[in-house]
């Protein structure tokens, strides 16, 4: 379990490919806020690489903006940060405007209300939210299936491989890579097509 912090103590984490490798952004600390693992993000990238340049993307749990920015910096045409809390939100603001990053928006709301009133598509959807709130996670996996159309990705990212994965045949989604390590796991999936499914790939 992570130590708590001090209210005015910050993190940071550092960028690792694409434009802006090797910038470290700060962020706040906060009860819940833990950015993806710099291994972890360069697993899910290389699977993005063929991918990313030119697409649009949606992080919906943004918090550092590990992922968003991560995206963005890989050649994303757009990326939509999305973040509840009205300190990181900020923080993500402060990031933005330091990268220069002109193919990032960041919006101030919850996953759940943004879904409910932004109509627009997107190639990949990034679903990192709190390890301890499994429920928001299931919530927004379902809210996202119906929008799914065949050639986009979901990624989710959690601490049980076995709750992902089970939450994927729940919701009709094909697991196309998947990496496990610790107490972190993370699976790309795609909606599943009744005409064929792709054999699962495990990278480790």
């Amino acid at each position: 379990m992570r130590a708590k912090r001090g209210v005015n103590q910050r993190g940071s984490v550092r960028l690792i490919s694409g434009k802006w490798g090797g910038r470290v952004l700060s962020f706040p600390s906060i009860d819940g806020l833990r950015p993806t693992l710099g291994s972890q993000r360069e697993t899910l990238f290389n699977w993005l690489r063929p991918i990313i340049r030119n697409s649009r993307c949606l992080d919906l749990f943004a918090g550092s903006g590990a992922l968003g920015f991560e995206a963005a910096s890989g050649g994303a045409n757009c990326v939509f940060l999305v973040e509840k809390s009205k300190k990181v939100y900020l923080s993500l603001l402060s990031n933005a405007e330091l990268l220069n990053a002109e193919n990032c928006q960041i919006f101030h709301a919850t996953a759940q209300s943004f879904l409910e009133r932004c109509p627009e598509q997107f190639d990949i959807f990034f679903l990192d939210p709190p390890f301890s709130n499994l429920e928001i996670l299931e919530k927004t996996v379902s809210l996202i299936k119906e929008r799914l159309s065949e050639g986009q990705l979901i990624y989710l990212e959690g601490s049980n491989i076995k709750f992902l994965k089970e939450l994927c045949q729940k919701h009709s989604l094909s697991i196309y890579k998947e990496s496990s390590g610790g107490h972190r796991a993370g699976i790309l999936a795609e909606k599943r097509s009744k005409r064929r499914e792709p054999n699962a790939v495990s990278l480790r």
